[in-house]
């Protein structure tokens, strides 16, 4: 339980938006077995581009509880500028993507509303294209 917590505390202060983050946005990756950032590299455009194409493939909702992987990684993509996400599910202006990778479950992700609530979605694709780009070893 205290695992938990420090986990979704980690999260919730890796994920908080700051003025001074935007002068030098980075990516992070997160091991969720090993509780912390395993990499970090400087946002680049084509890595952006993918990211917010993830982000506008959304399939549905992720109703599960435990929103946080026990294993696999956590990838929080800043965007350079905020970006519009209109479907039946979100209408909302992003400024990160979070992209949950469990180990054997189905990737989602997470992106904050305009009242910075968060919410998860399964999204359609395959994130291996952005992995490869970022160099993530899974």
């Amino acid at each position: 339980m205290l695992k938990k917590i420090g986990v979704i505390t980690f999260l919730l202060f890796l994920l908080s938006t700051n003025a001074f983050a935007n002068i030098n946005k980075q990516i992070e990756v997160f091991d969720c077995q090993k509780e912390m950032v395993v990499q970090k590299q400087s946002l680049d455009p084509a890595i952006e581009k993918e990211a917010v194409q993830y982000a506008k493939a959304i399939t549905g909702p992720f109703k599960n509880l435990n929103v946080v992987p026990k294993d696999g990684h956590m990838i929080k993509i800043p965007l350079s500028k905020p970006v519009s996400i209109t479907n039946q599910w979100l209408h909302s202006t992003i400024d990160e993507v979070l992209i949950l990778l469990p180990l054997n479950e189905k990737p989602y992700i997470m992106l904050y509303d305009d009242e910075n609530n968060p919410h998860f979605y399964y999204v359609k694709g395959n994130p291996k294209v952005l992995l490869k780009q970022m160099k993530v070893k899974m």
